[in-house]
């Protein structure tokens, strides 16, 4: 509700999303006629991350539907190579990289439903080492400039979630965001990423992340940006996949707990509102004195602090 208010009072030329680019483009495309986006969801709808869920994917198609151009910058999800090698597929000229194409998306799928069925079993086929063969073989091909670019991100996807770095991730993000920097730098832009992402300073995983790329970016062209969390303090989130149950908040986890301060004066059903930068002020001037950390980054990194009494878990 509080994002597609965003949306509808106020005037945005791009929404960059929590998604690779390619996948981003493909599912964007995918709103131009009601027969495609029929046939997309059908094929795809259970392995789109966040946007497998309903009011976040109803939410981009009203964004998309007012104007708005879609960007992505994250990397390419593990059970997302489906998508990806169908798409190469159609654009490809080369018929072994078709082949190959092909074989990856159906080992892909197969892998996808046998994690469905068991999860402790996560042997996602891009996690396999027969994927890297598949990957090597097509750099071996006659293939486009455009379908090289893709499986070196594949590749890097691939290593990030091999190494667990969260430091090659945001890496990743940031280079995604400048490589379309001339899209987005001069107009209005709305991001909606995981409140770990978007603070200025410092990050509760320890890194600059784009929000901090982004205030810099914006403040070098003097022109401004306003960083808003948005959390609930109890009630259900969805699990990412379609079969797992939904989990419960736990306002003593770590993206919670420092917010206690806050979370104590909040009363009844209302969503409350904080503005934090008077606080940031009297952080800055030292005339409040903090020793939680991420509470510090939290008012440092934000303007605003809105937090939800209880939150419903979105459906598929």
């Amino acid at each position: 509700q509080f994002i597609e208010a965003i949306g509808t009072d106020s005037s945005f030329d791009n929404f960059f999303i929590e998604m690779d680019p390619f996948s981003t483009a493909l599912l964007e495309a995918s709103f131009k006629n009601e027969t495609d986006r029929q046939e997309f969801l059908r094929k795809y709808g259970s392995i789109l991350s966040f946007y497998s869920l309903k009011d976040e994917y109803n939410l981009l198609r009203m964004l998309v539907g007012r104007g708005m151009k879609v960007l992505g910058s994250d990397q390419i999800v593990m059970y997302d190579d489906r998508l990806i090698a169908d798409w190469l597929f159609r654009i490809t000229s080369n018929e072994e990289a078709k082949k190959i194409y092909t074989n990856i998306s159906s080992q892909s799928e197969r892998e996808f439903e046998q994690f469905l069925l068991d999860p402790q079993n996560n042997s996602m086929y891009m996690l396999h080492p027969e994927f890297d063969e598949q990957l090597k073989e097509l750099k071996n091909l006659d293939i486009s400039n455009l379908e090289k670019v893709v499986i070196d991100k594949l590749e890097e996807s691939k290593q990030i979630y091999t190494s667990q770095s969260h430091r090659k991730r945001v890496q990743l993000l940031k280079h995604h965001l400048m490589e379309v920097y001339d899209q987005w730098k001069d107009s209005r832009t709305l991001f909606k990423y995981g409140a770990n992402h978007l603070a200025r300073g410092e990050i509760f995983l320890t890194v600059m992340d784009i929000g901090n790329l982004i205030a810099n970016l914006t403040e070098a062209n003097y022109e401004n940006t306003l960083h808003i969390m948005i959390l609930g303090e109890s009630g259900m989130q969805a699990s990412p996949f379609e079969s797992f149950p939904a989990q419960p908040i736990n306002p003593n986890g770590f993206y919670l707990k420092h917010l206690k301060p806050f979370m104590d004066v909040t009363e009844g059903e209302n969503w409350a509102v904080f503005d934090l930068v008077p606080l940031r002020e009297e952080l800055i001037r030292d005339e409040l004195k903090i020793d939680d950390i991420n509470l510090r980054r939290t008012i440092m990194g934000y303007d605003l602090l809105v937090l939800i009494p209880e939150v419903t878990a979105a459906g598929f």
